[in-house]
């Protein structure tokens, strides 16, 4: 099974499904603390099919090119987990 997480605080669901032998990809603004957290996860549960890529979602360039690899490199998504927050919009009625 393969899922796909968006970073943030996803970290304990990657590290939940980790637990389960699933194939995690962390979609992370920050490659380095995707890295660690990828570490971290590795490092808890003895699974290494887990893994960091890059993708910013403020960025439409990123996103697709982070869409592109993932096509390029894996046979399907069976989960997307989104989890990603966006944080001082204001909204006028």
């Amino acid at each position: 099974m393969y899922f796909l997480l968006l970073s943030g605080i996803g970290y304990w669901t990657a590290l939940d499904l980790a637990k389960r032998n699933a194939r995690v990809i962390l979609a992370c603004r920050n490659v380095d603390k995707g890295r660690k957290a990828v570490d971290s996860i590795i490092e808890t549960t003895g699974n290494k099919n887990v893994m960091c890529r890059k993708m910013d979602l403020s960025s439409m360039a990123s996103v697709r090119e982070f869409a592109t690899q993932f096509l390029k490199t894996e046979k399907q998504l069976n989960i997307l987990i989104n989890n990603a927050g966006v944080a001082g919009i204001a909204w006028e009625h």
